[in-house]
């Protein structure tokens, strides 16, 4: 497999895992139910595209599930 595919699937993989995790950050609430705090699910996407890719795609990931 080309491994410019290989990384264009990954960050395309990350960026939907993030924007996933974000909906479902914003769906569930704390158990004790404080209003405004997030569990910030959305983050563990970024934070393994950070560990796994660097830090220029771990932005790109931020940047893309933002918008």
């Amino acid at each position: 497999m080309n491994k410019k595919i290989r990384y264009i699937t990954t960050i395309a993989v990350m960026i939907t895992l993030a924007m996933v995790f974000s909906y479902v950050d914003s769906i569930v609430s704390l158990p004790f139910g404080i209003p405004g705090i997030k569990l910030g699910i959305a983050n563990i996407a970024i934070i393994y595209a950070l560990y796994k890719l660097g830090i220029k795609e771990a932005i790109i990931i931020s940047g893309l599930r933002l918008i």
